[in-house]
């Protein structure tokens, strides 16, 4: 109800825009005038009379045989709101005021991953260790009790007020004021489809609030300046949900420890709540604008200083963590939970020699069936996160650009700009003493971006035109890093990250218990924690940068109906990686045959890594610019502004898009090239290149028979 103008500018050429490697988004809001206006709606959206899911179903167990159910939730959305604005002084002060809400419900659908997950149970394999029928079926029932439909619903609405003041005929005043309110109980996951436990979705909750006030003034005939702050706060936060029947409560507050069950699910506590802040985001920016016309240039010089400051308060996996590769070690370990531990303590005989020990570890060379017993038969390495809860920083973003459109014909516009960016970045706040690198938070200072652009009008009737551009943008390090490069030093006031392995590590919990935090994250002094994993940014971290141009040929063929063919390229450099540093290089390698598929009978020898370089740390994840990629697209289009009741619009895309790994993973994980010693092995086609895509639409207004004209009409028509 709010937006007068909602614009998208995927190839902005203008040094005005700028801390984005895309598009630019702009909207415009709506003002008073010397007239009172006002609107409401309410939308309905049902999908009762829409398909169900192919891929909805839930698990029962009927006459002890699982079989699945159909399932079909609601998804109900009801929107609403009004607005309404208007003179206060005549031709002096103006109001404008918007309201809109929406309630959802619409239950998700918790599902296994694999519709055959429940089938691969062992019972004559798990009996011969121990467990009995009755333990497998009771283990089999609660996993299926953790799919099926679950609540889930949001509640969300928006308000702004919005104050404009003609001070004078040179000056002009606006204040607007945006405020959101969203909460989701178990919406943290949207998808239709969640391969987590009922109880696992996660309360999410956005709170939203921010103030922009404008002062727009003409200094002269040919000058205008735009003076403009914003203050604005942003709080995410998100919980866990209270454990379902069955599920341990050995984790903190109650909770479950995060179990997860490959080709199942994962049920229990996420791994990454609870989310008190993340973040509790406070921004204050400066922006002054200056435009001067003179001659056939119109020249635009401004700059703006932008403060943020960040509020984390999320501990990674800080409720613990279990993996199982099968649902066979799963039952194991649970039924020796439930039983009280009496599998574990069940003693091999000459008849039972596998009373006790985990199915996986049969015939497993270097395992000691000692060590991995009913309690410990999960399969990746125990982890839970201990120390900080977070960290609290600000970052101060700069920049400056000048702007010239210079129409250099009646026909012919040429754009030029030149724009500069800098982030500063924090100070570090507890470096590690053994390891200098966590001391040294880079600013990269040479981000001069040059923009060029020119329009021109082919034949002078203004019918056919030809575009183009080439502009360099810049990126920036987001906070969300920034923060794990801080709290990440492996000192013990900071956060760690504890690995423990089931085979090896005496204090390996038994599942499903939790462990204690160490002595030293109880009586912090700064140390370093032996063995810790730690995030570095790189000494010569640049911002991700984007080299974007295009050319364009545009005709109108017929009145509102334009053609149009445009090539478009985009090349990135230094794009984010995270590289584990800690590795030292192979010494052995591995030959391996591809057994199936496109590449049935090849063979690859890759390189097997079994040693750190720096015994001090487990993992060193260094923060890398080190990604490139490259975009080629050819666009034909083909638009129809609404005519005689008709309006379409219709592309296609022939493209090719390449890149050595880019990832859209904002978070640091431990090492994202396939081969940290060679990036350049995963050069290649992107895990998001579509060649050929169209896509086309049409709205059809029926203008005949006096329709439009009748007060049905203008009620169902507008």
């Amino acid at each position: 109800a709010a937006v007068r103008e909602f614009q998208v500018n995927t190839s902005n050429y203008s040094a005005e825009y700028g801390r984005a490697a895309g598009g630019v988004v702009n909207t415009v809001t709506k003002s008073g005038t010397n007239d009172f206006h006002g609107q409401l709606f309410y939308y309905l959206r049902d999908n009762r009379f829409g398909a169900r899911n192919p891929l909805g179903f839930r698990n029962v167990v009927v006459n002890n045989i699982i079989q699945r159910e159909a399932l079909k939730p609601v998804d109900e959305r009801h929107q609403f709101g009004g607005a309404v604005g208007g003179p206060i002084v005549k031709d002096k002060l103006f109001f404008f005021f918007s309201y809109e809400q929406q309630k959802r419900d619409f239950p998700g659908i918790a599902q296994f991953d694999s519709s055959t997950y429940l089938n691969t149970i062992n019972a004559p394999l798990l009996t011969s260790r121990g467990v009995t029928q009755a333990q497998i079926d009771a283990t089999r029932n609660f996993l299926v009790g953790l799919t099926g439909e679950v609540p889930r619903r949001q509640d969300q609405y928006l308000l702004l007020p919005k104050i404009d003041w003609n001070i004078n005929s040179s000056n002009t005043f606006t204040f607007t004021y945006n405020r959101l309110r969203s909460e989701s109980p178990n919406g943290i996951q949207t998808q239709a489809l969640v391969n987590r436990g009922r109880a696992s979705f996660g309360d999410d909750f956005v709170n939203i609030d921010y103030g922009i006030f404008r002062l727009t003034s003409t200094l002269s005939s040919s000058i205008v300046n735009e003076a403009r702050v914003k203050v604005g706060k942003e709080d995410l936060f998100a919980f866990s949900n209270p454990p379902s029947p069955g599920e341990p409560t050995t984790g903190l507050n109650g909770r479950s420890p995060s179990v997860a069950l490959t080709t199942g699910l994962t049920f229990g506590k996420p791994n990454f709540l609870e989310r008190n802040h993340n973040p509790l985001e406070k921004t204050f920016q400066l922006v002054d604008n200056v435009t001067i016309t003179h001659g056939n240039h119109t020249f635009k010089v401004g700059g703006d200083v932008l403060r943020t400051k960040d509020l984390l308060d999320n501990l990674f996996q800080e409720g613990g963590v279990y993996a199982y590769n099968n649902v066979n070690d799963f039952i194991f370990d649970y039924a020796n939970f439930t039983s009280n531990g009496a599998i574990r303590s069940l003693v091999p005989t000459a008849a039972t020699p596998n009373f006790g020990v985990c199915p996986q570890i049969t015939a497993t060379p270097g395992i000691n069936p000692s060590t991995r017993r009913a309690g410990r038969c999960y399969t990746s390495n125990y982890a839970q996160g201990f120390g900080a809860q977070g960290a609290e920083f600000s970052t101060t973003d700069l920049s400056f650009y000048i702007q010239d459109d210079w129409r250099y014909t009646p026909r012919l516009t040429i754009n030029l700009g030149l724009r500069y960016e800098v982030q500063l970045m924090p100070e570090p706040q507890i470096p590690n003493p053994v390891f200098a690198q966590t001391g040294r938070f880079p600013t990269d200072k040479n981000n001069f971006g040059p923009r060029g652009g020119f329009a021109y009008d082919v034949f002078g009737d203004g019918k056919t035109s030809v575009r183009g551009g080439i502009g360099l943008y810049y990126g920036r390090l987001i906070n969300s890093t920034i923060s794990n490069a801080i709290t990440n030093t492996g000192v013990d006031r900071g956060q760690l990250q504890s690995s423990l392995s089931p085979a090896t590590a005496a204090n390996a919990p038994i599942f499903p218990n939790v462990v204690a935090p160490p002595a030293a994250v109880l009586n912090p002094t700064g140390a370093h924690v032996p063995g810790s994993s730690i995030v570095v940014l790189a000494d010569d971290l640049h911002l991700p940068m984007i080299i974007q141009g295009d050319f364009i040929i545009e005709r109108e063929i017929a009145r509102n109906t334009v053609v149009s063919a445009s090539y478009i390229t985009s090349r990135g450099r230094f794009l984010p990686t995270f590289v584990n540093k800690n590795i030292a290089p192979a010494t052995q390698f591995a030959t391996l045959s591809v057994a199936s598929g496109e590449f049935a009978g090849q063979s690859v020898t890759v390189p097997v890594y079994t040693n750190r370089l720096n015994p001090n740390f487990f993992n060193i994840t260094e923060v890398r610019g080190a990604i490139d990629s490259a975009y080629h697209g050819l666009v034909l289009q083909a638009n129809r502004r609404l005519t005689k009741g008709l309006q379409f619009q219709a592309s296609y895309t022939l493209s090719r898009s390449r890149d050595n790994g880019q990832s859209s993973v904002t978070f640091t994980s431990t090492n994202t090239p396939t081969d940290p010693y060679n990036i350049a092995l995963d050069q290649g086609i992107t895990s998001v290149d579509i060649p050929h895509r169209f896509v086309a639409s049409a709205v059809y207004s029926p203008t005949g028979f006096g329709l439009q004209e009748s007060a049905l009409g203008r009620a169902i028509f507008g």
